[in-house]
């Protein structure tokens, strides 16, 4: 009798704690019917995010616990690596590719501005001889935008581009010549620009008057021709900070970060090497005077990579990382931080689906993912449950896997301990036997559900 009083105390402990917990972060997909990329996602100012995701143009709404507002698809606008910002009127803005053409086979820069719910206000179309494409826009301080991308039949030359409120174009400028186009532009402190682009291999970085007139350029590569730099961030010094990818040779790859001061001049570098292929496409300086980076990592011994979040002092030395490493393909394109933690986009190819599905997740400020989204059974339909859920093991039922049933494990504080791995369709399977007592997390890694279920071990 003592020992059940003991057992029920616990439990009740346990359960209690669950909801804490759940409210530090989430993990979610969206999508699934084709190829959804979540290529940029910000905070908003009434707590949620925007998301832009792949082509045709997809604007996605989440409120703060991830769940859907809106989405709002426009039609013949790609938007690659590019980004989306709320603007000053509650709004938000874009810029993209617009394809033409009878088989849309041509590309020009588009800039979309839509009003709070993602309704079309005006769309921009800047045409240059050649291919035109658009990367990057920021919202300035007169309350127009700056946009930098490529122009040219092979992308030759960096395009700058300062428009007003309703986009109407204030003056272009161009820059290089057959070094490819810009991948981010930010408005620096003294009113002028700071670019990021490619020159010949090399990342050349461009700062400009408040005009777009050169002020001075730099260049950082490795020695072999295929280094990338795809953001830079001013920093609280008014220096930048760079995140890159370092060649070590032509097929092995760092994530490489570059920190200067207000002339472009080195302060210092880091290289982080985990697999064959590091690199990012984003980073932010933190409140904290660190930087948080969303990286990708892959060995040419698997067949995909993942997410690895990297969080690092002001000084580029890592503080912590986490994987993510969700037993299939997965990639984060942008990481912000965000209230109590960070939020961070991408997609996720479940081996199931085929397709790449919009993945955004939301980490406390330790990186660290508590999502627990049971969702109900209908109608007695399932396509996996727990049958037992405390005692020296938990048992799972699952159905109509055809390629197995497979679930990663994860523990209270969001650490993944274990996998799950049943090859027939359907059946019972077993796990814990061996784990210790503890709370933990279950994520189907295939099938059609995306449900997480909390279990009590004893």
């Amino acid at each position: 009798m003592p020992r059940k009083g003991v057992l029920f105390s616990l439990g009740v402990i346990a359960l209690t704690l669950i909801p804490l917990r759940a409210h530090a972060g989430w993990m979610k997909t969206y999508g699934g019917e084709g190829d959804e990329e979540g290529y940029f996602v910000e905070p908003t100012s009434d707590g949620g995010y925007i998301v832009a995701a792949s082509y045709p143009l997809w604007l996605v709404k989440l409120d703060s616990n991830g769940d859907t507002l809106w989405t709002k698809t426009h039609d013949s606008i790609s938007v690659d690596y590019s980004e989306v910002h709320q603007t000053s009127d509650g709004g938000f803005i874009t810029v993209g590719d617009f394809w033409i053409g009878p088989m849309e086979q041509e590309y020009r820069m588009v800039i979309l501005k839509t009003d709070e719910n993602g309704d079309e206000l005006w769309r921009r179309i800047y045409d240059q001889p050649g291919w035109d494409y658009g990367s990057s826009i920021q919202e300035t301080s007169d309350g127009g935008f700056i946009i930098v991308g490529g122009t040219g039949s092979i992308d030759d030359k960096v395009w700058l581009l300062k428009t007003d409120f309703l986009g109407d174009t204030i003056w272009t400028r161009t820059y290089g010549n057959e070094v490819g186009g810009g991948s981010c532009v930010r408005q620096t402190s003294d009113g002028g620009y700071i670019i990021m682009a490619r020159n010949r291999g090399d990342n050349w970085l461009i700062k400009t008057d408040s005009i777009g007139d050169t002020l001075w350029t730099r260049t950082y590569g490795s020695p072999y021709y295929n280094d990338q730099a795809w953001c830079v961030q001013e920093t609280n010094d008014g220096g930048y900070i760079i995140a890159a990818r370092y060649a070590d040779t032509m097929e092995q790859y760092d994530l490489w970060l570059i920190k200067t001061d207000n002339n472009g001049d080195s302060v210092w570098t880091r290289r982080y090497d985990r697999n064959d292929m590091d690199f990012t496409w984003w980073i932010e300086q933190t409140s904290d005077g660190g930087y948080i980076i969303p990286a990708y990592t892959m060995s040419y011994d698997d067949d995909f990579g993942y997410l690895w979040l990297i969080k690092t002092d002001g000084n580029g030395d890592t503080t912590w990382s986490r994987d993510f490493d969700e037993g299939e393909w997965n990639m984060c394109y942008c990481g912000r931080e965000a209230t109590d933690g960070y939020i961070i986009s991408g997609f996720i190819c479940p081996e199931s689906a085929g397709n790449k599905e919009l993945w955004v997740i939301k980490t406390d400020a330790n990186g660290y993912v508590y999502g627990i989204d049971e969702r109900p059974v209908v109608n007695g339909n399932f396509d996996w449950e727990i049958l037992s859920g405390i005692g020296h093991k938990i048992l799972l039922r699952y159905s109509d896997h055809s390629q197995g049933f497979h679930a990663a494990v994860f523990d209270a504080t969001g650490r993944k301990v274990g996998q799950i791995h049943a090859e027939y369709a359907s059946g019972t399977i077993t796990w814990g036997a061996a784990a210790p007592p503890g709370v933990y997390f279950i994520k189907p890694i295939s099938g059609t559900s995306s449900t997480r279920k909390a279990v009590l071990i004893r």
